[in-house]
């Protein structure tokens, strides 16, 4: 993926926004101040555009967003908060509102109904979206993660039927995936995400609470689990 700074700059939709161009040129070169100031001096401006005009800046970003590998790290809260985060929630309520604005909000911007706006954004996509699909994937699958994460000290911190319906809402998900190899990928992680739960759900059934991971390894279960370091303050 591309650099999302040196897209914007090389950009023929962006050059109507110069002090936008300078707040990410200064920004990439690491002068966290002085593009603040070009920053407020452009979100001061747009507070003159209509509706249509906001809207027309924030696709055009948008859409070079899906394309760059730092594309959360030039999104800075006045930024959200004062242009890109009330374009989007006005655009979702309108009638028939496409993918757009919901993957976007999404992907993009902080707000604790991101997986309900991924999976709008995918529905309306038909399921198609592998950017937004890949997301929501994540999403679930670090949800899982979490829960595992101590479990070498016997620490489960999920809840087991909960993590059971994310297990299969990525069965569900992962379906729809089109490259062949990403879709493998997806099938080992979420095999090895079902094997565990179901061993540590047969290892607490078993009526022990402790050595979940020597329990593992008597019976040739072959997990690589996440080390535990602790330093002494």
């Amino acid at each position: 993926m591309s650099d999302m700074y040196a897209l914007i700059l090389a950009s023929p939709g962006m050059a109507g926004y110069p002090l936008f161009k300078d707040y990410c040129r200064l920004k990439d070169q690491g002068l966290r101040q002085a593009s603040f100031q070009k920053l407020d001096a452009f979100l001061q401006k747009t507070r003159e555009w209509e509706q249509a005009e906001k809207r027309v800046f924030v696709s055009r970003l948008f859409s070079l967003c899906e394309t760059a590998e730092n594309s959360r790290e030039l999104i800075v809260y006045p930024l959200e908060q004062r242009l890109l985060k009330p374009v989007l929630e006005r655009w979702m309520k309108e009638k028939d509102c496409d993918a757009r604005p919901f993957k976007w909000h999404g992907l993009f911007l902080s707000s604790e109904s991101r997986l309900e706006y991924l999976e709008a954004a995918l529905e309306k996509s038909g399921k198609k979206d592998q950017q937004v699909l890949e997301a929501l994937m994540d999403f679930y699958s670090h949800c899982v993660w979490y829960s595992f994460h101590h479990i070498a000290e016997d620490a489960y911190l999920g809840e087991i039927e909960e993590d059971r319906q994310m297990i299969q809402r990525l069965k569900a998900l992962h379906k729809y995936i089109t490259d062949e190899e990403r879709q493998n990928g997806w099938k080992k992680a979420i095999a090895g995400h079902e094997a565990l739960l179901n061993d540590w759900t047969a290892f607490i059934s078993s009526g022990q609470t402790e050595g979940f991971a020597e329990w593992c390894e008597e019976k040739g279960k072959a997990y690589s689990f996440t080390q535990a370091f602790y330093y002494d303050a």
